[in-house]
């Protein structure tokens, strides 16, 4: 795609973009949002240079090239980086975070405390975790190791097939087709207390 890059003048202010629009185009636009509330009877638009671009990242950093030679400039309008590569994006996130956790505090230990001291059931094998240590829970070795202390029925077929009556947090399932007892545990990690 044929990249337009510009330098749009306002007064003594002005801005950076690209565009693949004609430049009267984009001029129009710029001047039919005028969100920075200036006088356009002076304003014009200028064509810096022209680039063939393969996709849509190639062309903002170009455009990035030409907002950080003005950056700190006053007059310079443009608010926005047009490109942000995904390292610096991490570096930013750090900082931003860390600013606002210094200036919220109060926040952030009241809602560390929270999640600290909530007690919530584990999803894989249902044992009862403070949310603090869940993740961890979820990594180790008990987790999907399901204890179940209470077998209350076991029922025998005429195939000579067990089924077993399992009672876990106030709901009851059957367990099927079993040989013996010690195979249902067995098979289903369950750890039966007789």
């Amino acid at each position: 795609m044929k990249v337009k890059y510009y330098k749009l003048s306002i007064n003594d202010f002005y801005y950076y973009g690209s565009t693949i629009q004609s430049l009267r185009q984009r001029y129009n636009e710029h001047k039919s949002w005028n969100k920075w509330n200036l006088d356009w009877t002076d304003g014009k638009i200028e064509l810096l240079e022209e680039i063939d671009c393969s996709n849509n990242e190639e062309r903002r950093k170009i455009e990035q090239k030409y907002i950080d030679r003005n950056i700190n400039d006053d007059k310079c309008l443009n608010e926005r980086l047009a490109f942000i590569s995904d390292e610096d994006t991490i570096i930013r996130n750090k900082l931003v975070n860390k600013v606002w956790n210094e200036n919220n505090k109060d926040k952030v230990s009241i809602n560390y405390e929270k999640r600290k001291n909530t007690v919530i059931e584990c999803d894989k094998c249902g044992k009862k975790i403070k949310s603090s240590g869940i993740s961890r829970h979820k990594k180790s070795d008990s987790c999907g190791k399901v204890t179940y202390t209470n077998i209350k029925n076991i029922y025998k077929n005429k195939q000579g097939l067990y089924y077993i009556m399992i009672t876990r947090g106030g709901f009851s399932y059957y367990e099927p087709g079993f040989s013996t007892i010690e195979e249902a545990v067995a098979r289903k990690n369950i750890i039966y207390e007789k």
